[in-house]
């Protein structure tokens, strides 16, 4: 079962993703996170203190930017999907293509995997966060984000996470100022980072429109375990979920409906 957290950058994925696997496996679920997170945020807020813990992220840069040359050498084995995304950066430095075009390889086949896994697997980000990070780039993609967001490979249940922006920008700063001289001229600028913020509350609307797929709405306010405990409450409600306990059987009750409050007063919603 796959569960994927989606919302701009800075929103408070990561954080959030752990903090649900933490909650579901008190349930007595089989949990495990994809974590796209950069190496020097494992750590959390203060990053790596210890010799060992820097070494382990240098180590994990240094397997990052192998997996950009891999993903050079490996151009012809695009699926459709991630062409049609790797197309809307043609526009982009090689670099960016590069990195995204690793991040597209890498994503395939941890979804790949999970698809098969009899465990409820939470990406803290996944296609739709790379749509949202590529249309940022030039808002004259925001006209075909429609259509490519119908071919994205789908989630069992999408998580869309929001935040105010203000707060979001606060985040964004922090974690710039936590990078290295080097790793900071990879980063987008923080304005263009914010882009982002309109164009996931875009698409989490269309695709509340949509109903192709359960989606629970929350607002990244308080307590990660508190709101983690609340999303955890609407995965258990669905059948993929239940099958997951042992001895337990799939229990399908009446959908329920959309709630269409706007954004602003949008807590914890499933359309399912």
């Amino acid at each position: 079962m796959i569960v994927e957290l989606f919302g701009p950058s800075g929103v408070g994925k990561t954080t959030l993703s752990h903090a649900l696997a933490s909650v579901l496996r008190s349930h007595g679920y089989p949990v495990e996170v994809v974590s796209s997170a950069r190496p020097s945020e494992q750590f959390g807020t203060d990053g790596p203190a210890s010799p060992p813990a820097q070494f382990k992220v240098h180590i994990k840069r240094a397997a990052k930017a192998f997996g950009a040359v891999a993903a050079l050498l490996a151009w012809s084995h695009e699926r459709p999907i991630e062409a049609e995304l790797m197309s809307m950066l043609m526009e982009q430095p090689l670099w960016t293509r590069v990195r995204n075009r690793r991040y597209l390889l890498w994503l395939r086949k941890w979804w790949e995997d999970a698809r098969s896994s009899e465990r409820i697997i939470i990406f803290d980000q996944g296609y739709l966060s790379a749509l949202c990070s590529t249309v940022c780039r030039d808002s004259a993609l925001r006209a075909v984000t429609s259509g490519a967001l119908d071919r994205l490979p789908k989630p069992d249940i999408l998580v869309s996470i929001d935040a105010a922006q203000t707060e979001i920008e606060a985040r964004l700063r922090a974690r710039l100022g936590r990078l290295g001289p080097i790793a900071r001229m990879l980063e987008l600028d923080i304005s263009t980072t914010l882009r982002q913020v309109a164009i996931a509350a875009e698409l989490r609307d269309e695709l509340a429109r949509s109903k192709k797929l359960p989606l629970v709405c929350c607002s990244n306010v308080g307590s990660p375990l508190r709101i983690a405990q609340a999303i955890a409450d609407e995965i258990e409600a669905h059948p993929s979920a239940q099958l997951l306990l042992p001895g337990k059987q799939a229990c399908y009750g009446p959908p329920r409906s959309v709630d269409h409050r706007t954004s602003h007063d949008l807590r914890f919603v499933i359309d399912r």
